[in-house]
């Protein structure tokens, strides 16, 4: 019965923290990515005509896959009213290594 009690406590405490880890903003859950090589250059995408409504071009990327970059196609993405722009994410140079900063709504 002791048994019985100390696992049922242990799925307690794994449910609590389940739900402090899923309130958690995703912002601060987000790793740096931090790499030592250069990425290669931005290919040039065309930009199709924008769909009706508030939307803004959020251009492609080369993104990180763990043993080299992926390219990430550009799309348009819906603005929320409180935005006006996007600002694209981009890869940054630490001395010899490299890192990406996030792109964000402003």
């Amino acid at each position: 019965m002791r048994n019985l009690r100390v696992i049922v406590a242990g799925l307690a405490l794994l449910g609590a923290v389940s739900a402090v880890d899923l309130a958690t903003p995703r912002s601060t859950m987000a790793a740096e990515i931090i790499i030592q090589t250069a990425p290669p250059a931005p290919r040039y995408e065309p930009i199709p005509p924008a769909p009706p409504g508030r939307y803004a071009w959020v251009p492609g990327y080369w993104n990180w896959g763990g043993h080299g970059f992926i390219w990430m196609p550009g799309r348009y993405s819906p603005m929320a009213a409180r935005y006006n722009a996007w600002v694209p994410g981009h890869w940054q140079s630490r001395g010899h290594e490299w890192f990406w900063a996030p792109g964000h709504w402003r």
